[in-house]
C-alpha cells in the first residue's frame, strides 16, 4: 500500500518510476469502490455489483508494485554500494509505515475499542481470521506487506547470487500454502502472507529481469498489446469460478499484472502521470488506512451514509498524509542526512 519514487525507465523524472503513482490510484479506487457497494445509499445495480468485484485486484496490484519497487530499491543500493544496510532499509520502512497504521489504531482503538489490536499492532491481522472488526479488519494486507518487508531483505542478503531462484521458489510454493492452509480449515487463502506470496514474488522477479524483458519483450508496449493485457487483468476476478482453479493457477493473475506494470513504466503514459494521478497516488497509503471507518456497510449512521461516507475518508485521510504521514517522512529523511554526515566526519 505504500513505497517511494524511483526512477528506472520510461518517460518519469529523476524522483518517480514512471506509472507507479498512478497505478497506485487506480488501485485505491478499485478498493474505495468495493467498499463503497453495499453502505447506506450506495447505488446498488448489476453493474456497481460487477466493478465492486475489483476491490480484491487493487490490493493484488498493490502487492505486485511492492515487490517490484523494494526489489529495486534494493538491487540499486546493492550495485552502488557492495552491499545492503538492513538498518537503513528498516529505518526507512519504520518512518514509512508505522506512523501513520499506528495513528489509525490508536484513534480506533480510542473511539471504537474494536478489538483485535494486539493482532493490528503486530501486523498479523491477515492470520485473525473472520471474526476481525471491520475498523481494523482491512488491515490484513498492511500486514503481509509488512512480514514481506522483514523476511525479504533477509533472503536477498543470504541467497543474493541465487536470487531469482528464490523468488521462483516461493511463487511456486505459494499454490501449495493455499491447499495447506485450505486442508487445516483456514479458508482465508487470498489473506495468508504465504499463501498471497506469488503476487509480491512476481513483482521481485519483474525487477530482476527487467532488463531482459525491456530488450525482448518490447512488444508488449505496444498499444494493441498494452490494451490486451489491460483487458487481461481486468479479467482476473472473474477468473477462477472455482476454488480449485485459484488455488493452483492463482499465480497466473499476479504475472499477468507484473506484465502489464511493465508496459505501464515503459510506456508512461500520460493518463498515468499526470498530477492527479500522482496527487492519488501520494494520498493512497492513508486513504487505504481511513476509508475503513467511513465505508462501513455495517453501520447505518450519516458518517457511513454516501456519499458523506466518501467525502469524510478523502478529508481523514488528506489529514493523516498531511498531519502525520508526510512529517514522519520527512523526519526520516532528516534522520538519514544526520547518519551520513556522521558516518562521512
Amino acid at each position: 500500500m505504500s513505497g517511494s519514487g524511483l526512477d528506472v525507465g520510461g518517460k518519469s523524472s529523476s524522483q518517480r518510476i514512471a506509472s507507479l503513482d498512478g497505478l497506485r490510484t487506480l488501485s485505491i479506487v478499485m478498493v474505495l469502490f468495493g467498499h463503497l457497494w453495499g453502505t447506506n445509499g450506495f447505488p446498488k445495480n448489476a453493474v456497481t455489483e460487477a466493478l465492486a468485484q475489483y476491490a480484491h485486484l487493487g490490493v493484488q496490484v498493490f502487492f505486485v508494485i511492492s515487490g517490484f519497487l523494494i526489489t529495486t530499491l534494493l538491487l540499486r543500493e546493492h550495485k552502488s554500494t557492495g552491499r545492503i544496510d538492513l538498518y537503513a532499509f528498516y529505518r526507512r520502512r519504520m518512518f514509512r509505515i508505522f506512523p501513520a497504521a499506528f495513528f489509525y489504531i490508536t484513534v480506533m482503538a480510542i473511539v471504537a475499542r474494536p478489538g483485535y489490536l494486539w493482532w493490528a499492532y503486530t501486523y498479523l491481522m491477515c492470520y485473525a481470521g473472520d471474526g476481525r472488526p471491520w475498523l481494523l479488519g482491512h488491515l490484513w494486507s498492511l500486514s503481509v506487506e509488512e512480514q514481506f518487508y522483514m523476511v525479504w531483505p533477509l533472503a536477498l542478503i543470504t541467497w543474493f547470487s541465487r536470487r531469482a531462484t528464490v523468488a521462483i521458489a516461493v511463487f511456486l510454493l505459494a499454490p501449495v500454502a493455499r491447499l495447506v492452509f485450505w486442508q487445516f480449515g483456514m479458508h482465508s487463502i487470498d489473506e495468508y502472507f504465504p499463501a498471497v506470496a506469488d503476487s509480491l514474488a512476481a513483482g521481485c522477479l519483474l525487477a530482476f529481469w527487467i532488463d531482459k524483458v525491456r530488450e525482448r519483450g518490447r512488444w508488449l508496449t505496444h498499444p494493441v498489446v498494452f490494451t490486451v493485457l489491460g483487458m487481461a487483468v481486468l479479467a482476473i476476478p472473474f477468473m477462477f469460478p472455482r476454488l480449485r482453479l485459484y488455488i493452483l493457477f492463482g499465480g497466473v493473475a499476479p504475472v499477468l499484472i507484473a506484465l502489464f506494470l511493465f508496459a505501464a513504466v515503459e510506456r508512461a503514459d500520460w493518463f498515468l502521470n499526470n498530477r492527479v494521478m500522482y496527487a492519488g497516488g501520494a494520498l493512497s497509503y492513508s486513504a487505504y488506512l481511513w476509508q475503513q471507518a467511513f465505508l462501513n456497510r455495517n453501520l447505518h449512521a450519516w458518517w457511513t451514509s454516501f456519499p458523506v461516507n466518501l467525502l469524510l475518508a478523502f478529508a481523514a485521510a488528506a489529514g493523516s498524509y498531511f498531519v502525520v504521514e508526510k512529517p514522519f517522512l520527512k523526519l526520516g529523511h532528516r534522520t538519514k542526512q544526520r547518519s551520513v554526515a556522521r558516518v562521512n566526519t
